[in-house]
């Protein structure tokens, strides 16, 4: 397998990553998930291309509801693989 092949394989497996939203008292939950419905720790999660922080061992992010806006882009990162959500 080339570079190229690796590399395309690398970003489908990332689509198959996904963002759940909770919204929770005051409070968003974020957390991200892959194929398997496993938890997946250590991912860092921006908001409208700006970092608010990365998932725990539970594969969460708590976030005061004051401290985001109420519409953009999430987006959760690690490595190569991604996934998007818009809100």
């Amino acid at each position: 397998m080339n570079f190229l092949d690796e590399l395309n394989e690398a970003f489908t497996e990332g689509s198959r990553m996904e963002i759940k939203i909770r919204k929770k008292e005051n409070n968003i939950i974020f957390k991200v998930i892959d194929r398997d419905n496993k938890e997946i720790s250590g991912v860092k999660i921006f908001f409208n291309n700006s970092l608010i922080g990365k998932t725990d061992n539970k594969g969460c992010l708590i976030i005061g509801r004051d401290n985001i806006p109420k519409k953009g882009v999430v987006k959760a990162v690690i490595g190569l693989y991604s996934a998007k959500k818009i809100l």
